[in-house]
């Protein structure tokens, strides 16, 4: 099945949803562990990130595989 999807676009998620999926996988200890392996599950990279030291931060990531990104969105809820 093939998906339209136009991969320029960037994703915002906010800092605080992170955590929330952080708190639902312990098996993770740190948030960096889990931040990296999250990109990798959902085929995204980060771009950027605004207001670092906020918990109303935001970060950016850009779609590289758009399969594993839909399929992410439908397990977490994205």
């Amino acid at each position: 099945m093939k998906f339209k999807f136009n991969s320029r676009t960037r994703i915002k998620m906010p800092v605080a949803k992170l955590n929330e999926l952080h708190e639902l996988f312990p098996e993770h200890k740190c948030f960096y562990e889990f931040r990296t392996s999250f990109q990798d599950e959902a085929g995204l990279v980060m771009t950027s990130i605004s207001n670092t030291y906020s918990r109303k931060g935001i970060y950016y990531f850009k779609v590289v595989d758009k399969n594993k990104y839909f399929l992410a969105k439908i397990k977490y809820g994205i």
